[in-house]
């Protein structure tokens, strides 16, 4: 049996087979029982709680259930079931390292998922790092003289110009680098001095020696710090750091590639690549391992590049690459491709050699490989053996054999209907002979088998890596749930864990009308300039007896906005809400928040706004979105809703707002929770760092207090109340897993076992089935039986 011992404050400590010692947050002994702690062991009262938790939806539940540890339930991985996109999807993989001899083993580095590893060839995976302090990752590299010798860099540098304008802001910062001796076994943390809260967008290490290391910061990313960008440098394997760019180039503009001449470990290529422009962005080169840099020749450098991608031939070494999306600026169109270089000589003189403009689909017309999103997407890799093959990954993965000669390009990775899905974001070759590239991107991992065909090979398998947006459960059956995700669409969870894809793109927020729970509700778009992005469906999402689809838009009564349909007043995931207590087997009442908050009665047949920007109390200006909205379940004309970090409350239904904020705060609040007996008790959480990220007003926002309590300084993105018990049990979903009270925020601890350190951004409880679920941003969905303390003490 596990070890558990009981803590100062008469709660729990579990430890057993983790990495580090992890809380579980039961109430104390003398709550449940009115008696000592001591009269009851911690074994005892662990058997006792799984025996009152035994409960029917255990019973039917397909995969079981654990009142202590959280179970995994998928997407491993999501299947085809309802789109035009037939292949198997994980989740965003932004980094790939390969064996340098053995094509069995390769590691990923998921965006919001750790890293994993194969050594099956991709046909089983395991993760190595979930107990780590974070699981957001952006580079990985393996010592090719020690392969058991791995860095992975926390922190994704995709973020840019076309992200923010979208209001998808879903790249996250790091905590440094982790680093392996043992293949993965075990990770200590280096560099978190240097890079706490960076984005790092490549590492290489020195083919001679597994201490040298060198790591480029890339872009900012959400909750990120700027600053300290640069290449950095260790010789100890990460002991120390020097950044060695910092006063040559810059330690401001984002490093956004990092490459080594194959011949010669002192000759590295740096690309300066801000993605909305810097005058220093362009590519740089060393011939001394980063004690001096200049610009590479004759490389065009200036603010009109963007982002910047560059790779060198391994078998050629005076041969490199460089892809340089616009940056918006002096004539560059943003994200798209705006120059192909090309050097033989060492970089010392470049070429530019553009593939064609029309070589891959877009939404609705054929357009360049990066699209507009080359901020986002843009990565390159030259075959290993052959100097001439080169392969460029954006929205689609294009290849030349004839050393990038404008007409030699083709694209081989539509990613419309199979092959590897789209938004490419990592390249890299295993040890085959021939090397077979491996794609990396929004959907996961493929392999490709056959350049000539092209012929891909799925490897996602069991990976489970997806990033939730919003998860809803089924009000009585434990074997169906359903989600949003980040560009694998909305899916359903039917007992399996693979899930059933229901629409392609991104999905949101899903909700489920607790009294029939056939219909059901999403936000799902296939782009920036979708407006049709609510969604209801009559059948649970399933096709009719006819055949036909169900999923119907319903965005009735909400304006369309007159600016750039890729920059309206309003998040790329918009929030919205299902009010249960006024819930009818026929009708429901939704909110819907875009800088307006609209109210539905009729299922969303027809929406109508319940706030005007600077009217009616509602201040601010027309640009700010919102962000979090909650009804009061028990007075039907209280509505609170949070936008341009400000809290709004009225309670007339919209005639009249009252501007309540958190004293001191501005910036974001990710969720809004108002008290199921109570209208003027409510609870705001905070995604941001630092000055609190858990609120309570018990007037009605006139003032709020901070119930962060011990809460580590952890964004904190959902909450969720169990009245049910006395006193009421707060869980939050935070940057690092679910925490939970029973004090009204004076102290919280880890919730359950076995959860991994993913941002979770979605908790659903259902006190019907005494489930929680949490839907993570790259860990896929997990349960846990949840019972504050034996069934005498509910209401």
């Amino acid at each position: 049996m596990a070890d558990v011992k009981v803590d100062s404050t008469g709660r729990f400590v579990y430890v057993g087979k983790m990495r580090r010692q992890r809380r579980l947050y039961l109430p104390p002994f003398s709550f449940v029982l009115g008696v000592c702690a001591t009269a009851l062991s911690a074994a005892t009262w662990l058997l006792f709680l799984a025996d009152s938790q035994t409960i029917g939806a255990q019973g039917k539940a397909a995969i079981p259930l654990d009142p202590v540890a959280w179970t995994p339930i998928g997407p491993a991985p999501s299947v085809n079931g309802r789109t035009t996109f037939l292949e198997d999807t994980s989740g965003r993989i932004t980094a790939i390292a390969a064996h340098p001899t053995d094509p069995n083993v390769v590691y990923i580095g998921a965006a919001g998922g750790g890293v994993w590893k194969t050594t099956d060839g991709g046909s089983t995976w395991t993760p190595l790092t979930d107990a780590q302090s974070t699981l957001f990752i952006g580079a990985l590299a393996l010592a090719s003289s020690n392969p058991d010798v791995i860095y992975a860099a926390t922190g994704e540098a995709n973020m840019g110009p076309s992200k923010v304008m979208e209001k998808r802001a879903n790249i996250y910062y790091g905590r440094g680098i982790l680093k392996s001796a043992d293949g993965g076994n075990t990770w200590t943390l280096v560099g978190a001095a240097q890079f706490d809260r960076r984005a790092i967008s490549r590492i290489v290490v020195d083919p001679t020696d597994p201490n040298t290391v060198y790591v480029a910061v890339g872009a900012l990313a959400v909750n990120g710090l700027q600053g300290s960008t640069g290449i950095w440098k260790s010789t100890n394997g990460g002991s120390t750091w020097t950044n060695t760019t910092q006063s040559s180039i810059s330690n401001m503009a984002a490093f956004s590639d990092l490459t080594m001449a194959p011949s010669d470990r002192l000759i590295l290529y740096a690309a300066v690549g801000e993605p909305g422009g810097s005058a220093s962005n362009g590519v740089y080169k060393t011939s001394d391992g980063g004690i001096s840099w200049s610009p590479a020749g004759d490389f065009p450098i200036g603010v009109d590049n963007g982002r910047i991608s560059v790779a060198v031939a391994p078998s050629a070494p005076g041969t490199a690459f460089a892809a340089v999306a616009g940056s918006g600026q002096s004539g560059s169109s943003l994200g798209r491709l705006y120059r192909m270089m090309k050097t033989t000589d060492g970089g010392a003189t470049w070429l530019q050699s553009n593939p064609p403009t029309n070589i891959c689909q877009g939404t609705t017309m054929r357009t360049n490989y990066l699209a507009t999103a080359g901020d986002y997407h843009n990565t390159l890799a030259v075959d290993p053996k052959n100097a001439d093959l080169v392969y460029a990954g954006g929205i689609c993965v294009i290849t030349s054999n004839a050393g990038g000669a404008p007409e030699s390009w083709l694209s081989i990775g539509e990613g419309t209907s199979d092959g590897p899905h789209r938004d490419h974001h990592a390249l890299a070759f295993d040890a085959s002979d021939p090397p077979r590239l491996l794609d990396g991107n929004d959907g996961g991992i493929w392999r490709l088998r056959d350049p000539s065909g092209p012929a891909w090979d799925n490897l996602n398998t069991n990976l489970q890596i997806t990033q939730f947006v919003g998860i809803a459960l089924h009000p009585a059956d434990p074997n169906t749930a359903y989600g949003g995700t980040q560009d694998t669409g909305v899916m359903k969870f039917s007992g399996d864990v693979r899930w059933v894809r229901q629409l392609r793109g991104d999905g949101g927020a899903f909700a489920v009308n607790p009294l029939s729970p056939n219909r059901v509700y999403t936000i799902s778009r296939s782009g920036c300039s979708d407006g049709n992005y609510f969604k209801r469906s009559n059948n649970g999402g399933e096709p009719l007896p006819d055949g036909t689809g169900t999923w119907v838009t319903q965005v009735s009564g909400i304006d369309p906005f007159p600016t750039d349909p890729c920059d309206p007043p309003m998040n790329f995931y918009p929030p919205f809400v299902l009010e249960p207590a006024n819930a009818t087997p026929t009708q429901d009442r939704l909110l819907l928040g875009t800088n307006r908050v609209f109210e539905t009665l009729n299922g969303a047949g027809m929406w109508n706004a319940i706030s005007t920007p600077g009217m009616a109390g509602w201040t601010g200006n027309d640009r700010d979105r919102v962000d979090s909205i909650a009804a009061a379940p028990s007075d039907v004309n209280t509505v609170y809703a949070s936008a341009g970090g400000h809290i709004f409350v009225t309670f007339d239904r919209g005639a009249n707002w009252q501007q309540r904020d958190v004293p001191g705060l501005s910036d974001h609040f990710a969720a809004l929770l108002v008290d199921g007996a109570n209208n003027m008790i409510a609870y705001a959480a905070r995604n941001r760092f630092g000055s609190g990220h858990v609120f309570r007003t018990i007037d009605g926002g006139q003032n709020w207090t901070d119930i962060s309590g011990d809460l580590p300084n952890l964004p904190t993105n959902t909450i969720v109340l169990d009245a049910g018990v006395t006193p009421s049990l707060l869980y939050i979903g935070t940057d690092s897993g679910v925490f939970s009270s029973m004090d009204m925020g004076a102290h919280w601890s880890v919730f359950g076992v076995g959860l991994p350190n993913a941002q979770v951004v979605d908790l659903k409880l259902n006190l019907n089935l005494n489930i929680l679920a949490a839907g993570t941003h790259g860990r896929g969905v997990w349960e846990i039986l949840t019972r504050a303390g034996p069934p005498a003490a509910r209401h």
